[in-house]
């Protein structure tokens, strides 16, 4: 069949669509009987027994909050420092040893007050913020009236110990907060500290936990926070009456949202043995489905046999169609990272035979064009070259001097292939800011002034400008810009230091001064190679990387090849 496939024109949409149409169908069918054996059970019995074991596993998750702010609220009371710092009213050193301790337990709210239950310190999470960034206040007196601060404050003590919790409206919503004392070293009370989170962000973790929509309400029945997009309405009556029957039952009731019917079962919401106010957990009422035994096996075996069949058929057309699709996604990464000359063998009659051969005309059309640009390009630079040395009148053999001499040394120091063409490229064009130095002064034979040089020394910087806006010799500009830069900070444009000056432009310098001393010039006569050697070694550690000039030195007497 593979070969019948192959040997004839058949499109790939056909050789996807036939075979999977038929899995559809297989699926359909299996689809089609389980909702037949689902509808047939007792779902509203199954519904109601889960939804009650929702709003227990709700209640669960507030326990596991308020536990894990009770920690938080032990680890901040027994930090070392804290009670001092309250004493002393120093919200700094309060800030540095309360963040640590919020943040890794991304608590909401942390307060800290004093004895008259004015805040010293209050910290807000920043909302949509980082797990760090919180907003820092003081001197608030709102807690003043808050019960848990007044029982923290009196010295009270219940039969779960000193720590109480209760709602409160803040300027960013109702919080849930826990107070407990932080007491001085002769067990004096020095200050009260108050862990707090959003009602907002209770629901929403309760959400994660459970996939049922949260509702926290007050003891009057007026809405907290919600996960419905419109708040539930709740009486006061059926509100008390949740929490005076709350030992004995749990209520279920029936609610409208978005147009869609859900039913909640409402509990107490619990702290520390306080009644707080009422948790409601809800779910649409088709939503949760138990299925039996025997349904689930039927499940297991439909999907277990879908899987062998989806193996067996993607395994045969993997064959047909995956492979030689993955070959062209991997040619064309290697084209992209500039591998031009990939050619990919072409076999079959389908869309794909004829878009890889399609791709393999292209491959070969972009490497002549890559070949003839860069031709191109490398003549340009070798003209430009030309017309430098012609124009401060020396000969194109001091270009290809200096450029071979620094390819060898480069090539000491490992540079790679690519890093090496720009190396060349860079030595080419090393003097191409001199373009723009005037005749009068580039060929002027007398010294020149102070103006006139400071004109000169601006060559380095306009190579740098011209440059920088050419993507093909961005990578080339080392040289042109740093080969004025010297190894103790004295040189120009910018007083590059040491190993601040690229390593190219660092061998370069040497392989200039080398070049220019050993050579004949209208303001100097050729030196011998022995002067020339002095002269490098003169500069070794103020013109020169002593490192750079020694594997020169090894260069040019031919020790290292």
């Amino acid at each position: 069949m593979s070969r019948f496939l192959r040997d004839r024109f058949i499109s790939i949409r056909s050789k996807i669509i036939l075979p999977y149409l038929l899995l559809a169908l297989t699926l359909a069918v299996a689809a089609g009987y389980m909702a037949w054996q689902i509808a047939t059970e007792s779902i509203q019995e199954r519904f109601v027994n889960q939804l009650i074991e929702v709003g227990k596993i709700s209640s669960d998750g507030l326990v596991r909050q308020e536990d894990q702010m009770l920690e938080t609220l032990r680890l901040i009371s027994n930090t070392k420092g804290l009670t001092q710092a309250i004493l002393e009213k120093d919200p700094s050193t309060l800030r540095s040893l309360i963040l640590p301790i919020a943040a890794n337990a991304q608590e909401e709210a942390v307060i800290v007050l004093n004895l008259k239950g004015v805040a010293i310190m209050s910290m807000y999470h920043r909302p949509g913020g980082l797990i760090e960034e919180y907003t820092y206040t003081q001197g608030d007196e709102t807690m003043q009236s808050w019960q848990i601060v007044l029982d923290i404050i009196n010295n009270k003590n219940d039969p779960n110990g000193n720590k109480f919790p209760g709602i409160y409206d803040t300027p960013l919503g109702p919080y849930f907060f826990i107070s407990g004392p932080v007491f001085e070293d002769n067990n004096k009370l020095g200050g009260v500290i108050l862990v707090g989170r959003s009602a907002n962000q209770i629901v929403s973790n309760l959400r994660k936990e459970t996939l049922a929509q949260i509702t926290l309400y007050d003891q009057q029945g007026r809405v907290l926070a919600t996960t419905f997009l419109q708040d539930p309405q709740l009486s006061t009556s059926i509100s008390s009456g949740v929490i005076e029957k709350h030992s004995t039952s749990s209520l279920i009731r029936s609610l409208s949202s978005s147009e869609i019917e859900y039913n909640e079962v409402l509990g107490v919401w619990k702290a520390r043995q306080e009644n707080i106010g009422v948790i409601g957990a809800s779910f649409p009422q088709n939503f949760i489905v138990r299925m039996g035994n025997t349904t689930w096996i039927r499940i297991f075996t439909i999907i277990l046999i879908s899987i062998l069949i989806t193996i067996a058929v993607g395994s045969f057309l993997s064959n047909l169609i995956s492979i030689p699709i993955r070959k062209l996604e991997k040619a064309a990464s290697r084209i992209a990272n500039g591998d031009l000359a990939i050619q990919i063998e072409a076999t079959g009659n389908d869309e794909v035979t004829r878009l890889t051969r399609e791709f393999n005309t292209m491959a070969r059309q972009l490497q002549q064009s890559k070949t003839e640009i860069m031709n191109a390009y490398e003549s340009t630079i070798e003209g430009w070259a030309r017309t430098l040395e012609l124009r401060d009148r020396e000969t194109f053999e001091h270009s290809l001097n200096v450029v071979d001499l620094t390819l060898r040394v480069a090539k000491k120091f490992g540079f790679r292939k690519e890093e090496l063409v720009n190396i060349r490229r860079g030595a080419f064009l090393h003097d191409i800011g001199k373009l723009a130095i005037p005749d009068e002064i580039l060929l002027k034979k007398e010294p020149l002034t102070v103006e006139e040089l400071s004109i000169v020394r601006d060559h380095p910087q306009i190579a740098y400008d011209v440059l920088i806006n050419i993507n093909f010799l961005k990578d080339a500009i080392d040289i042109p810009y740093c080969h004025h830069e010297y190894w103790d900070g004295s040189g120009y444009p910018r007083g590059l230091k040491g190993e601040e000056i690229p390593l190219a432009a660092r061998i370069f310098t040497v392989v200039d001064v080398w070049d220019a001393v050993r050579s004949k010039r209208p303001y100097h006569n050729a030196r011998t190679r022995e002067e020339a050697e002095k002269i490098i070694r003169e500069g070794i550690g103020n013109l020169f990387d002593p490192n750079v000039a020694a594997v020169f030195l090894e260069t040019i007497r031919g020790k290292l090849g």
